[in-house]
Order: C-alpha cells, then sequence, then structure tokens
C-alpha cells in the first residue's frame, strides 16, 4: 500500500532541506502480517501509520485511512 500522491505538486523529488514543499504531508507506511498464507494490515481500518513531513523532530505516528 502507498500513500496518496499529490500530483498537482509532488512531480519532483523532496530535499532534504525542504521536504515539505515537493513531498507527501505526511510520511506514511502500512505494516503487513501474512495470516492463512495471505497479507493483511494490521488494522484494516486505519492501515497507514503516518507522521508529519514538515519536520524530522519524533511524535508518534498517527493511525490514518485515506479511503
Amino acid at each position: 500500500l502507498l500513500n496518496p500522491i499529490d500530483w498537482t505538486r509532488q512531480h519532483f523529488s523532496p530535499t532534504p532541506e525542504d521536504a515539505a514543499t515537493n513531498g507527501s504531508v505526511e510520511e506514511c507506511f502500512t505494516v503487513v502480517r501474512v495470516e492463512d498464507g495471505a497479507f493483511a494490515t494490521v488494522d484494516p481500518a486505519d492501515p497507514f501509520l503516518c507522521w508529519p513531513n514538515d519536520t524530522f523532530d519524533y511524535s508518534e505516528p498517527v493511525a490514518t485511512n485515506f479511503g
């Protein structure tokens, strides 16, 4: 699973100096596990764990659903 891409501004890669202008608003990933031989998300209701992308400071991830 991939977090959504905002094609109105994400045509260029973000840089370490400025991750927010061309990068995702949030940095997200999905945790999956194998159940009965198939991939399953850890939390089907909110499968993404996301952090703000405008800082490198630590924060707790927020469970998110883009659907």
